[in-house]
């Protein structure tokens, strides 16, 4: 399917599509798998930036790696839903029992 579409059509088309459908075409090819974790990362990305300081996603993704954070409420649900008309306005971060020194470097 992606040697008919150029690239950027292509995840432009897959933004718009719910977590079921993307995982639903992730074996479709490698291309396919590669270009739809693009997707959901820019996703992820955006969802994320007014979070994070200057708009820096790396950062706050980096940390929620090393305490095993998980976004949760809402921005999840936007997440997983894709293209809806309603923006999350908070970010709700859950992060395993006795990493709440966590949350002070988010703040």
């Amino acid at each position: 399917m992606a040697a008919f579409l150029p690239v950027e059509l292509f995840v432009q088309i897959f933004s718009l599509a719910s977590v079921r459908d993307i995982v639903r075409c992730w074996t479709l090819s490698i291309h396919a798998s590669t270009v739809l974790k693009k997707v959901l990362s820019d996703r992820i990305d955006s969802l994320m930036r007014p979070y994070a300081r200057d708009g820096k996603t790396a950062e706050l993704r980096s940390l929620l790696r090393t305490v095993e954070g998980m976004i949760t409420g809402s921005t999840a649900l936007k997440c997983l839903l894709g293209d809806v008309d309603w923006r999350p306005t908070d970010l709700d971060i859950v992060v395993p029992e006795g990493r709440s020194d966590v949350s002070l470097s988010l703040s």
